[in-house]
């Protein structure tokens, strides 16, 4: 349960393989507290803070382009 709690979290994951106690920290749509999620910003600010990984989402467009948002519509994010 706390590790599903930490993935949902978007925060930290447990690495197998890895040295007992450590924690690698992901940032869930890069560091999009302090940025727009999603976004090279969002990213390269997660680097800069420490963060491990990054997660971003894609989805598909009906063209079959690749676009990263997370949302299936703009409308959260572009009004």
């Amino acid at each position: 349960m706390a590790l599903s709690t930490l993935l949902c979290a978007g925060c930290a994951t447990f690495r197998a393989g890895a040295p007992e106690g450590v924690v690698d920290v992901i940032a869930h749509r890069g560091a999009s507290h302090n940025a727009p999620e999603n976004t090279l910003t969002a990213f390269r600010l997660a680097h800069e803070m420490g963060a491990d990984w990054f997660e971003l989402d894609c989805h598909l467009t009906r063209d079959h382009g690749v676009i990263v948002i997370h949302d299936n519509t703009l409308e959260r994010t572009a009004g």
